[in-house]
């Protein structure tokens, strides 16, 4: 039932990106959202890069991100990214989408993806970064983020055991 779910999701999701299009809307967390509702578990079954580098922190996450797409690309890869927006769940399951066979196969050579730093328990259970690159823990929008500290377990608590991580020193 799993896998009939998941193909459904990853059709009418597809089935969005195109009519997103047509209408001429971006739509960089809508097709991931319809997914998300359609399978709970999409982020499991969708295929992923081989190689996955992901970048979060209070600041800097889409600069680095971005320099991270553009070294990539200019190797030679084709890199499969969230970098038009979103970084929660939904977000990154539309940019798995859009670079997603018909059938969930990735057709990237690598994932670089920039992640908000409290969708680590909704992310890094289905997604595992090879690297994870954190620019910054710091007091910044306090009604949402509340310290630093916070932030630092949430992390502490769902980044992947493998995960090799790039610590900035602040």
């Amino acid at each position: 039932m799993g896998r009939i779910r998941f193909l459904a999701a990853l059709w009418v999701a597809k089935l969005s990106v195109i009519a997103l299009k047509v209408t001429g809307h971006k739509g960089t967390d809508f097709p991931g959202a319809i997914a998300l509702k359609v399978c709970p578990q999409f982020l499991k079954y969708i295929g992923k890069p081989q190689k996955i580098v992901a970048v979060t922190g209070t600041n800097g996450k889409t600069t680095v991100n971005n320099l991270i797409i553009d070294a990539l690309t200019v190797d030679g890869k084709k890199v499969v990214s969230n970098n038009a927006g979103s970084n929660i769940n939904s977000g990154i399951a539309t940019s798995l989408i859009r670079n997603a066979s018909l059938f969930g196969k990735c057709k990237g050579d690598i994932g670089s993806f920039e992640i908000d730093e409290r969708s680590a328990r909704t992310v890094y259970p289905y997604m595992k970064p090879d690297h994870l690159i954190i620019t910054n823990l710091s007091r910044d929008s306090i009604m949402r983020n509340a310290h630093p500290e916070y932030i630092s377990d949430i992390l502490t608590k769902y980044i992947p055991k493998e995960t090799k991580l790039i610590v900035n020193a602040d």
